[in-house]
């Protein structure tokens, strides 16, 4: 689930995802809402070394050291590292973490409900003090990832994650 809605095209690219990168332009460019395009080799190198200002240096620097990290490690271990350091809230850093508190099972049996939703947690990381606002968020976030796991059910499967 957190490549359904993190990175789709997380098997497809070498570290930076071109097409996410234009789009994202595109929409800037003509004042539209816009996402940052990160991959999660992007996003690994964030978390990993802390630099995370919002500066055209920083994606830069991301870029660079995906593509790197790309070269030396196989995607499975550039994903399961990133899902061991990931910031899922409060007090709450990997998967198993997060998994652990909000259902009580380790993420290998986590239903794909569960999964989804734990994935939301990525983008909107879950505070202190849980609010019902949080939780509605999260769960819109996670139904949207449900349905499009479901309706591309046999792409994301294909692969051995």
């Amino acid at each position: 689930m957190i490549i359904v809605l993190e990175d789709r095209r997380f098997f497809d690219h070498f570290g930076v995802d071109f097409r996410s990168i234009i789009r994202e332009l595109a929409k800037l460019m003509t004042f539209r809402r816009h996402g940052g395009a990160s991959t999660i080799d992007m996003q690994l190198v964030r978390t990993i070394t802390g630099y995370k200002e919002l500066t055209f240096q920083r994606k830069i620097y991301e870029c660079l050291l995906a593509t790197i990290i790309q070269r030396r490690y196989s995607k499975i271990r550039i994903l399961r590292t990133y899902l061991n350091c990931a910031f899922f809230g409060s007090h709450l850093i990997g998967a198993s973490k997060a998994s652990e508190l909000m259902f009580r099972v380790a993420p290998d049996h986590l239903s794909n409900e569960q999964a989804a939703f734990i994935a939301a947690m990525l983008v909107c990381p879950r505070p202190t003090h849980p609010t019902e606002q949080w939780q509605s968020r999260i769960q819109r976030r996670a139904n949207y990832g449900y349905s499009i796991y479901i309706n591309n059910k046999d792409r994301f499967d294909q692969h051995p994650c």
